[in-house]
């Protein structure tokens, strides 16, 4: 029931600024079938696998109004997002799973509009994203700190910072990438290195 769980969400359908039905990030509707297979009619989330392996670089719960959580829990979870500009929302859930039980109802109750002005559209090829996401990774591998998890971490912040961002986006910003990633160990520091030079 729901006095069990901390936070329920429901899928998110894709509309443009027509109210017509679209795509963001090639995907009609989030979270993907691959997150949630349509055969089950909800998913009460292993909060443990959930983050480590699908929010740490993605935030699947795209929009707020498919979330309903308790009062109480924002309470307590609020303050520790305040500071962030871009990823605020994403952070929340994560607080919220990290110290709580979810559930997810696998129906459409929800529509997210996708334009042009959006802050996500606007803002997502920022370096401030980066950082955002990067404390996000940071505080879910701090829950559990596997060898695994710090591999996986790494190698997408590594690939993202090179991959998804100019060298002009990047300009001034390599010593803070490094001291990034030293939280993942010599290796990883080693690794971006070596990718540095192979971008430079």
């Amino acid at each position: 029931s729901a006095q069990e769980v901390d936070m329920v969400f429901c899928k998110s359908i894709i509309i443009n600024g027509l109210g017509e039905r679209a795509s963001f990030l090639e995907e009609s509707f989030f979270p993907t079938e691959e997150v949630f297979p349509s055969n089950k009619p909800y998913y009460r989330i292993d909060s443990t696998k959930f983050l480590e392996e699908r929010m740490f670089n993605f935030n699947h719960i795209v929009n707020a109004s498919s979330v309903l959580t308790k009062s109480a829990t924002l309470r307590l979870v609020i303050p520790e997002i305040t500071d962030f500009k871009l990823c605020g929302d994403w952070m929340l859930w994560v607080l919220i799973l990290s110290n709580g039980k979810g559930c997810y109802l696998n129906e459409s109750l929800n529509y997210f509009r996708v334009h042009d002005q959006t802050v996500r559209a606007s803002q997502s090829s920022t370096m401030e994203t980066f950082y955002e996401n990067a404390r996000i990774a940071q505080y879910v591998f701090k829950q559990r700190p596997t060898k695994a998890l710090r591999n996986n971490i790494s190698e997408y912040l590594i690939f993202a910072y090179f991959n998804r961002y100019s060298k002009a986006q990047r300009k001034g910003s390599f010593l803070t990438m490094l001291n990034l990633i030293s939280v993942y160990g010599l290796m990883a520091v080693i690794y971006t290195l070596s990718h540095k030079l192979k971008h430079d």
